[in-house]
């Protein structure tokens, strides 16, 4: 539990105590006065919420509030869109209407309001530094962020970037106001997206940042906080959870005006659908099967399998396929072993002497007893030329390119009408051959559509950490025609404007243990499984 701060910063007023001057008629719930005192002793506070929370009710005290307990002052506030920022503005100018005492400098207060803008009177002038301004600035645009900078030799903050519906917003308006806020409240639903807020939640492979507060280093406070606010932190939601418990009656419980009610939180809990509970009443990212290829819940059973199989075979399984995806660039080569019940073993390493690959390869194929016609190296990348080496030297392994086209090996037994319709199913369910590895791998973790075999689902090692790390964070697309598709592994000059983030950016670095893991599975099923349309 967050302990509110009891001594705010020299010089700066208590914003509660500010706050019960100017409105003495408004009550702040427990999550909204975490926020408020977050915003005033933290560097960031990044909040993602639910809907009807008070997200943009806090946002509008904030600014209000920050603004006027200190001087000279900058607040910047932005959001995705024209009409986002204008409900924000509608509550800035709510609280400056409401206060006790004017506020508007055309009733007695020292606020000039405008459109989108508030100015500061000060000793009876019109203070040249000191400004409120709302901006959502068109892409490519973010420097429109800059010149917020307020000189402070006191040590006070004396400037806000707030940033609503943040889900929606790019790194670079994030980029550009980092360079001058020093205090940053960032919120909204936690809609799918891969930006700044969502990594701020949800962490980061590429540059270690697990997500979440991050402390201070060497004095109090943190870097970053992270306050995520549901619909039972609704206090009218938690009276009525409360009586019904008790077994008393609910009646209509409202304790707050303006935030979820309890029989609202009860029908969208009985209405909305899995990914909507997930972000409009918990307030969290939804990761579920709809929008992931490989959702959390599927890579927790799939973890349990393999804690299964480890108790069953211990650590001597036998391998049948290893997948070999070779170093290209900066990258590692991952080898991944596996069976046809889950992946057993998976390693990597930085290969600058390229003849390290053929020589571990034929190492982990003697340890577990793996065939050469069973190790599939990735064709890029250099892997087609290590695989002409083995094969020189004896060993008939395979290659496969990630790029090419589905072009399904013919089936034994299968007539000529029959192959060309299978063949025609696999066209249609998968975009290239990379869609398709990544497709299957993620069909035989979903317990769905396992019939009635026990909801069997591949195993995957919780302890192969890189790998799931990369796995879950890949979403389910399709083209027009519905056929699954993968984001590029890395930008090219095809893909260097488009809105979807390539392989790396979604990961932070190439998914090397992913290609691996879904090559050795792909030599295992390659020749009986049968794609079809729509099983993704």
């Amino acid at each position: 539990m967050i302990q509110l701060s009891k001594k705010p910063p020299k010089g700066v007023v208590d914003p509660l105590a500010l706050a019960s001057e100017l409105w003495p008629h408004i009550t702040f719930y427990k999550k909204q006065k975490q926020i408020l005192y977050s915003i005033w002793d933290n560097d960031e506070t990044v909040v993602p919420a639910g809907n009807e929370l008070g997200k943009d009710f806090i946002g509008g005290a904030a600014t209000v509030l920050f603004f006027l307990s200190r001087h000279p002052c900058r607040v910047c506030t932005s959001s995705a869109t024209d009409y986002h920022l204008d409900v924000l503005w509608a509550e800035i100018n709510r609280f400056i209407q409401e206060s006790k005492y004017p506020l508007n400098y055309n009733q007695g207060g020292p606020l000039i309001i405008g459109h989108r803008s508030i100015k500061k009177v000060v000793n009876g002038s019109v203070c040249p530094i000191s400004k409120v301004t709302g901006i959502v600035p068109a892409p490519g645009k973010e420097a429109a962020l800059q010149g917020f900078h307020v000189d402070s030799t006191d040590g006070i903050p004396r400037n806000l970037w707030i940033c609503d519906e943040a889900s929606g917003a790019n790194d670079a308006m994030y980029r550009v106001a980092s360079g001058w806020a020093k205090r940053m409240y960032i919120f909204g639903n936690p809609w799918s997206c891969s930006n700044f807020f969502y990594r701020a939640v949800e962490g980061h492979l590429e540059t270690k940042d697990p997500g979440g507060d991050i402390r201070r280093e060497g004095r109090p406070g943190f870097y970053r906080r992270v306050i995520s606010i549901c619909a039972e932190d609704s206090p009218n939601v938690r009276l009525g959870m409360i009586r019904a418990s008790k077994g008393l009656d609910v009646g209509d419980p409202c304790l707050l005006p303006g935030v979820k009610g309890y029989w609202d939180y009860k029908k969208h809990r009985q209405l909305w659908d899995a990914q909507d509970q997930c972000v409009k009443l918990d307030g969290r990212f939804y990761r579920g099967k709809e929008v992931m290829l490989f959702p959390d819940e599927y890579l927790k059973m799939a973890a349990d399998r393999a804690d299964k199989l480890m108790k069953e075979h211990g650590v001597n399984r036998k391998g049948r396929t290893i997948g070999v995806d070779p170093a290209e660039g900066g990258d590692s080569t991952v080898w991944t072993v596996a069976d046809s019940l889950g992946l057993i073993h998976q390693t990597g390493m930085k290969t600058p002497d390229t003849t390290e690959i053929v020589d571990k390869t034929l190492s982990l194929m003697r340890e577990f007893a793996v065939s050469a016609e069973n190790v599939l190296f990735d064709r890029g990348g250099g892997g087609y030329e290590h695989a002409c080496q083995m094969r020189k030297m004896g060993y008939n392994v395979r290659t496969v390119g990630f790029g090419e086209s589905v072009m399904p090996e013919l089936k034994r037994g299968l007539t000529p009408l029959e192959q060309r319709k299978l063949q025609k199913e696999e066209q249609y369910a998968y975009c290239n051959r990379r869609a398709e590895m990544y497709g299957v791998l993620s069909h035989a973790v979903n317990p769905i559509r396992r019939g009635d075999e026990k909801m069997l689902v591949y195993g995957i090692p919780r302890t192969m950490t890189d790998l799931v790390a990369q796995l879950r964070v890949i979403p389910k697309l399709t083209d027009p025609e519905g056929r699954l598709w993968l984001p590029p592994k890395h930008k090219s000059p095809k893909t260097d404007n488009a809105k979807t983030k390539t392989m790396h950016e979604l990961i932070g670095h190439s998914p090397d243990e992913a290609d691996s893991a879904v090559l050795a599975y792909y030599g295992i099923i390659r020749k009986t499984f049968k794609a079809r349309a729509g099983v993704i």
